[in-house]
């Protein structure tokens, strides 16, 4: 038997200790139920400032230079607004306790308005838990601080120059060790992208707190009243496109250049080593299943990804706004991504691609995509794994001795990297379950890597 993780959301890992891709830090985010649990409060004194920090006019816990600090009383004087507990998977035991405070009068501001103000702050405390089984049946409940997120928001845009700033908030992450010393370096690799699903909700996921729910507001008669109403399965309102990406309308009118549109595919990079390349093949031996140079990327080919239903059904027939979501969300681009013209080329380089019988035609059915992963990690075929390793996860890794083949974006893989301790995480990175546990990566489907091949790269990554 083995589970299998679908597209519904999950949390990361705080950082990504193992894995496939740059080190990741969990943001303010995590879909799950929200639990009335009970979360240990502490008292600590106010501490003073560094010697150097020069506080700003903007907040106490913010300098002049954007350095954010840890709230020292946020426990006794802010407000609880919710409390979200983690299991690693369905049917395990909750091993992460997340409750998240925000100060009075930014939680009555975001009850009135609906959003949060300027300056507002929130602050998550993320515990390891002790699991027990008390008079009221089997509890969790926090123990050791493992880390604090903290968002500070800025409506102004107050520190272009820090990448701890940026898409209206200030991002910071203390180790529950050391609450003094702040350890994000760039929010943009480290914490948006697990925001992007709710990057229309200030980035925010408020339906896991309940004390910003407003009684009486209901969410379906908002949406109803917006002429945005949740429709039956298959029969949703087509995006506004027109507003995702406004340089959209502006790409549609020109005329393309298909060699400079593959020339951005094969060798532009945004803020990290990533092209579109690196992830995806365009090549007229590609198959669903294998790319036609004999590699096997994580991403699916797009020789001939203009005729897939789910991009002629997304309301529009620019193929390549789908390489701009990958800008965004894996390349590290800002909003609103691609210029008019690099869409034009980029889409004129995919329509010379394979036509509706080619065989990268068929459709990516991402809502029922799969990520399985085996309740058993051992047995595989360790001489299998270093093989497979050396036609996939070298586009990105140098794999034993072989340098990666596209961009250096990950740690260098080897046998003996992991242990047995470390398999179920490590599958977790491979699989990258509906792209939440590892930030950098997307992440390995069923299609594209079968059960048997994730146990036999498993067992070459452990073998010492």
């Amino acid at each position: 038997m083995s589970a299998t993780a679908s597209a519904s959301c999950r949390p990361r890992s705080h950082r990504a200790a193992f894995g496939f891709g740059l080190l990741a830090v969990v943001g303010l985010a995590a879909l799950a139920v929200a639990l009335n649990v009970a979360v240990q409060l502490h008292a600590q004194e106010p501490a003073k400032k560094a010697q150097d920090a020069k506080p700003s006019d903007f907040s106490p816990y913010v300098d002049t230079d954007g350095g954010i600090s840890l709230p020292d009383d946020f426990e006794t004087k802010f407000v609880h607004i919710g409390t979200v507990a983690v299991a690693p998977k369905p049917g395990e035991a909750v091993n992460e306790i997340h409750g998240t405070y925000t100060r009075k009068e930014d939680l009555e501001a975001f009850r009135r308005d609906g959003k949060f103000p300027d300056g507002a702050v929130l602050v998550k405390d993320v515990r390891a838990t002790t699991n027990a089984k008390l008079t009221t049946g089997s509890a969790a409940f926090g123990a050791d601080v493992k880390v604090w997120f903290v968002m500070i928001k800025d409506a102004k845009g107050r520190f272009p120059k820090n990448d701890l700033w940026g898409d209206g908030w200030g991002w910071g992450l203390f180790e529950g060790k050391d609450r003094k010393k702040q350890v994000a370096v760039n929010y943009q690799t480290e914490c948006r992208s697990c925001h992007v699903p709710v990057k229309k909700n200030d980035w925010i996921y408020t339906q896991c707190y309940p004390a910003l729910q407003v009684p009486g507001k209901k969410k379906d008669e908002k949406e109803k009243k917006d002429g945005k109403e949740k429709l039956p399965e298959g029969q949703q309102v087509k995006p506004d496109l027109l507003k995702m990406f406004p340089q959209w309308k502006d790409a549609q009118a020109l005329k393309g250049d298909a060699a400079a549109g593959r020339k951005y595919f094969e060798s532009t990079t945004i803020n990290n080593k990533m092209t579109c390349q690196t992830c995806h093949s365009f090549d007229k031996r590609d198959t669903m299943a294998a790319d036609g140079d004999g590699l096997v990327r994580a991403g699916f080919p797009v020789f001939a990804s203009l005729h897939r239903t789910n991009i002629k059904n997304s309301g529009t027939n620019l193929a390549a706004l789908g390489g701009n979501v990958c800008v965004l969300h894996f390349m590290g681009g800002k909003e609103p991504g691609m210029k008019a013209s690099e869409l034009a080329d980029l889409d004129a380089f995919l329509r010379t691609g394979g036509d509706k019988e080619h065989t990268t035609a068929a459709n990516v059915d991402y809502p029922k995509a799969t990520w399985t992963i085996p309740d058993v990690l051992t047995g595989g075929d360790a001489k299998k794994g270093e093989a497979f390793a050396s036609t996939s996860c070298i586009t990105c890794h140098d794999v034993g001795g072989a340098k990666a083949k596209y961009a250096r974006a990950g740690r260098p893989l080897k046998p003996g990297t992991y242990g047995a301790k470390d398999l179920k995480e490590l599958a977790l990175q491979i699989r990258n379950p509906d792209y939440k546990h590892n930030v950098d990566m997307p992440g390995y489907t069923d299609l594209r890597l079968s059960k048997e091949s994730l146990l036999d790269v498993i067992a070459w990554l452990s073998t010492k």
